[in-house]
């Protein structure tokens, strides 16, 4: 929550900058999470997109400061994210801003569908636990797909999200 406080900071106005909610247990799925909320003023000269820029990607999809977690990411991971950590959003013609992190994703592309979801590694991490909390997150998205007839020119079965 420092990284985010700190980042923060670059775009507030001075002494703004406070967090209205720190650790809160948050249920999403079968799995908790831990959520504080970092807000602040924007300082005079700076908008929604220069405080995008100031938090994105969020510190919480890493767990360590962004320049050190993409050293880490490009020399272990082997192929680019994608969408995966990135945000999806809204933006109004006035400059109003919503964004959201994405950590469990659905994506469909040249006749297959595939899930993704990501895990926090910590040092005190277990590989089973991971994989069960990993396997938990993709359930959560997974039960709202439903087969779809391929009716959108694609060979074989879709997936596509119910509601």
């Amino acid at each position: 929550m420092k990284v985010g406080t700190d980042e923060l900071t670059d775009v507030s106005q001075a002494g703004s900058v406070e967090v209205p909610e720190f650790m809160a247990v948050k249920e999403r799925g079968s799995v908790q999470h831990l959520a504080s909320r970092v807000s602040g003023r924007l300082a005079d000269g700076f908008g929604t997109w220069d405080a995008f820029g100031a938090v994105f990607p969020a510190v919480t999809a890493s767990g360590v400061p962004k320049d050190a977690a993409y050293d880490v990411i490009r020399q272990y991971e082997p192929e680019r994210r994608g969408l995966y950590s990135g945000a999806v959003l809204t933006v109004d013609e006035d400059g109003g801003m919503d964004a959201a992190l994405v950590l469990r994703s659905v994506y469909r592309q040249g006749g297959r569908t595939w899930l993704r979801a990501g895990a926090g590694i910590v040092g005190q991490s277990t590989a089973a636990r991971e994989f069960e909390e990993t396997s938990e997150k993709l359930e959560s998205v997974s039960r709202f797909l439903v087969a779809a007839d391929g009716a959108d020119g694609a060979d074989g079965p879709q997936a596509r999200l119910a509601g």
